[in-house]
C-alpha cells in the first residue's frame, strides 16, 4: 500500500540485491478491459526490460531512496 503522496516503505529486508518492478495496471478511470490503457509494467529505474532492471542493493540499517515512474501502454501493446 501507498501513502496519500504515492509514497511506500518495506520495512525489515534482509541485506542483499532486489530487483523492484511495478505490475500491469489498468487505469480505472479509462476502462477495466484488457484492451483499454493503462500502466505498463516497469523496473527500477524507470526500464520496462528486465535485462535493463538496475538491482538495488541494500545494506544492514540502511535506507534507500528509489523514486520509479511509470509510463502507459496503449491498447496495441
Amino acid at each position: 500500500m501507498t501513502s496519500a503522496d504515492g509514497i511506500f516503505r518495506i520495512t525489515n529486508l534482509e541485506a542483499g540485491s532486489y530487483l523492484m518492478q511495478t505490475l500491469n495496471t489498468v487505469d480505472p478511470q479509462v476502462g477495466g478491459g484488457e484492451t483499454d490503457r493503462g500502466y505498463a509494467a516497469t523496473f527500477f529505474p524507470g526500464k520496462t526490460n528486465l535485462s535493463d532492471a538496475k538491482p538495488i542493493r541494500v545494506h544492514p540499517g540502511e535506507e534507500f531512496k528509489a523514486d520509479l515512474s511509470v509510463g502507459t501502454r496503449s491498447s496495441s501493446s
